[in-house]
C-alpha cells in the first residue's frame, strides 16, 4: 500500500501470489540501485513476525544459507492452507524472509504448487543480493516451495 509519499513503505497480504509479487515489483522497481534495493529489503524486515525462541532448535533450523534461518511450516486445520514461520539472525536476511512469508504464508497449498519461486528471481528481486546470499535465499524458496507442493500432492491424494 502507498506511503504518505507515494512510496510503498509496506507490502501487504494480497489475496493471491501474483499480486503480491505486483505489489513487490512496485516496491523494487527495476533500474533501481543496490542501495535502494537494500533498503527496501530492509524495512521490510520489521514486516517479518518474530519467532518464538523456544523454536528456534536445531530441527527447525534451515541449512543451506550464510545466515541461521529458522522454519516451521504446517497447514492449518481449520482451512487447510499452508502456514509458516521463519526467522534470521541476520537482518537482511529477516527482510529477505518477509518476502518469503508474504509470498507463501497463508496460501493454499495448490497455489504454492502453481507459483514457483523462479517467479521471485525472474522478477529480478534478488539481483541485489551477493550471489552466495541469493543462492541460498533461492535454496530455501524452493525447499518451502517443495513443502508446499508435497502438501498439495497429499491432499489431491486423499481426495482421489
Amino acid at each position: 500500500m502507498p506511503g504518505p509519499n507515494g512510496d510503498h513503505d509496506r507490502t501487504e497480504a494480497m489475496s493471491t501470489i501474483p499480486e503480491y509479487l505486483d505489489a513487490l515489483k512496485a516496491r523494487f522497481p527495476s533500474g533501481g540501485d543496490w542501495g535502494e534495493k537494500l533498503a527496501a529489503v530492509l524495512a521490510m524486515e520489521a514486516e517479518l513476525p518474530m519467532m518464538p525462541m523456544e523454536e528456534k532448535t536445531p530441527d527447525t533450523r534451515f541449512h543451506g544459507c550464510q545466515s541461521q534461518i529458522w522454519l516451521v511450516v504446517g497447514r492449518d486445520p481449520e482451512t487447510g492452507r499452508f502456514v509458516m514461520k521463519v526467522d534470521s539472525d541476520a537482518r537482511i536476511m529477516r527482510g529477505l524472509l518477509a518476502i518469503a512469508h508474504g509470498y507463501y504464508h497463508d496460501r493454499m497449498p495448490e497455489e504454492i504448487a502453481a507459483h514457483p519461486p523462479i517467479l521471485l528471481r525472474d522478477a529480478g528481486l534478488l539481483d541485489a543480493l551477493a550471489p552466495s546470499r541469493a543462492n541460498g535465499f533461492y535454496r530455501l524458496l524452493l525447499h518451502i516451495h517443495g513443502l508446499g507442493s508435497e502438501m498439495a500432492a497429499r491432499a489431491k491424494d486423499q481426495v482421489a
